[in-house]
């Protein structure tokens, strides 16, 4: 009896060891391809694992911002950026999904299904397909009830849950989520980076659109973007009762109730939602919630959507749908100043097309707008130093007709007229000049076939040419940098303002204002340090020959 009861002690143990030391379930990958782009799919809930652009690859970045760089080959634009990270993760309380993998009902080359059948008799089928020479997944999403009772469904989406930017630090202010309404005149609407849950802000969801109204959502970075809009599904379905209740998202998250939609047949609405990504990196996440449904025995849901995921480059904005192509211009004022940014772009091509680079191009485009401008830029110059030469005479006629206003300024025009000096001369130039540089910093910005282009010592001419870099913890990742070209552009510009000293007997007021301009270079050395490089190229090589521009003009002028 002693050894009886032995045995079965020693049984209960192992059975009780055996079910703690359970093995977690194993997730396959299946991955359909269109030469395009290639989409790996998870058994995970039937949820894609990771996008990658197949003619698209990771940049070279500076040495202290490699670790936990990608591997060579195609980019994965969609992956794991959080630890459960899985995109098109669908999510539903009363769904009877539990951890336990898909199965592949269906396998080709563009194309795949997966099943699930949980234990309260829903049986669930996602769907993947893939058109050729297309950056867009289709998901046909279908559930049935397979048994005897009515049961409810209230389904949540996460179509795209963060996407690539290239180096975070210097690229952090151009993400943000969008939505898009108003069909093919609509308008595109920038919602910013949503707040971080836990960041000062108690409620993180941001309403982004309902169906009926919303054309679709995305998630944006610099020159990358995912988003996601709804398709007509395989069957149509009755329609579904509103949403009442609070669920419960991705990773456990609590989710803001949903708000009442804007229109009957309005069946969902989209969210926005920050997150802090892998390697403390800010993302956003796309939710949609599904209203509430019942599903009577033998009855199912379907619903349709697709996912899109590229870059900004022209290459595969032509293969976005017409309607879709304002995902370009979330960034409002490249939109506003897209013709010239566009036309400044068009014109930088076309010199790399025939030079076969872009920093050589870079320079013959400073080159042709300084040609450009000459007429006004040269009357610029040579009036601030015609008025540097006439300054003795203007101080001399100040002092004489101090109490004379108007003989004052009857003599100061003979005296401009004189020496042929036009006091706002040095006005038009920057007025036709600030535009330029909005629209050229834009072009810079935004150029995604700029991106990865080298040029000297600078290994990209989207980002600050940083060959030496400290990363300070404790000022939250902020990089202490070496940036030669800035430092360059500043030696430069002020060996060019120090030249212009006033003239002597110059009054207090002209004195202030020559030695403020002589920090200005400074200024706009900081201003411009962490500034795409390829920008800072321009505005150094226009300094150049500013200077020498200055000193012919000087010679000219009897000056120097």
């Amino acid at each position: 009896m002693r050894h009886a009861l032995l045995l079965l002690l020693l049984a209960v143990l192992c059975s009780a060891g055996e079910a703690v030391s359970a093995p977690a379930p194993v997730y396959e990958e299946v991955a359909i391809e269109n030469g395009t782009i290639r989409v790996a799919v998870s058994t995970l809930r039937g949820s894609i694992r990771r996008v990658e652009l197949l003619d698209t690859k990771p940049i070279v970045l500076p040495r202290h911002a490699r670790d936990g760089a990608l591997p060579d080959g195609p980019l994965p634009v969609l992956r794991a950026f959080m630890a459960s990270g899985n995109h098109n993760w669908i999510w539903s309380d009363n769904g009877g999904l539990t951890a336990t993998p898909w199965k592949v009902l269906s396998k080709a080359a563009d194309r795949v299904s997966l099943g699930f059948t949980g234990e309260n008799g829903l049986d669930w089928t996602m769907t993947y397909q893939l058109a050729p020479k297309s950056l867009e997944i289709g998901v046909q999403l279908a559930v049935r009830n397979q048994g005897t009772a009515t049961l409810p469904l209230e389904l949540h989406v996460f179509p795209v849950v963060g996407v690539h930017g290239d180096y975070a630090l210097s690229e952090v202010g151009y993400q943000a989520v969008f939505s898009h309404a108003g069909g093919a005149t609509g308008s595109i609407t920038n919602h910013g980076m949503p707040a971080i849950a836990g960041v000062g802000n108690a409620v993180a969801d941001i309403p982004l659109g309902v169906g009926g109204t919303t054309d679709f959502i995305g998630v944006k970075s610099r020159f990358f973007a995912a988003w996601w809009k709804p398709i007509a599904p395989l069957e149509a379905s009755a329609p579904p009762k509103p949403a009442t209740e609070q669920p419960q998202g991705l990773d456990g998250m609590a989710q803001a109730a949903p708000v009442a939609a804007a229109a009957p047949a309005a069946d969902w609405q989209a969210f926005g939602r920050g997150f802090m990504g892998l390697d403390q990196v800010p993302q956003s996440l796309l939710r949609i919630a599904y209203a509430k449904a019942e599903l009577a025995p033998g009855a199912s849901w379907q619903r349709g959507w697709a996912i899109s995921a590229a870059s900004m480059t022209k290459q595969h904005l032509e293969l976005v749908p017409e309607s879709e192509k304002v995902i370009e211009f979330t960034d409002g004022f490249y939109r506003f100043f897209k013709i010239l940014a566009k036309a400044l772009t068009w014109v930088l091509d076309l010199l790399a097309v025939v030079v076969q680079h872009y920093g050589v191009a870079v320079i013959l485009l400073t080159i042709l707008i300084k040609a450009a401008l000459y007429r006004t830029t040269f009357k610029q110059q040579e009036s601030m130093l015609k008025m540097q030469k006439v300054a003795p005479e203007l101080k001399y006629l100040q002092e004489q007709y101090k109490n004379n206003k108007q003989m004052m300024a009857q003599k100061q025009m003979e005296l401009f007229k004189k020496h042929g000096v036009n006091p706002l001369g040095g006005c038009l130039p920057i007025f036709i000049q600030l535009p330029i540089f909005i629209a050229l910093f834009q072009a810079f910005s935004h150029n995604a076939d700029l991106r990865g282009t080298s040029f000297l010592w600078i290994s990209d001419l989207t980002l600050p040419d940083q060959l030496i870099g400290i990363p300070l913890s404790f000022l939250g990742g902020w990089v202490l940098s070496l940036n030669p070209l800035p430092i360059i552009y500043i030696g430069v510009s002020a060996w060019m303002s120090f030249s212009m000293t006033p003239p002597a007997n110059a009054d207090p007021q002209q004195e202030m204002m020559y030695k403020m301009m002589r920090w200005m270079p400074v200024l706009f050395g900081v201003i411009f340090y962490n500034m795409p490089s390829g920008l800072v190229l321009y505005f150094t090589i226009q300094a150049v020959i500013s200077t020498l521009e200055i000193k012919y003009i000087k010679k000219k002028l009897g000056m120097g």
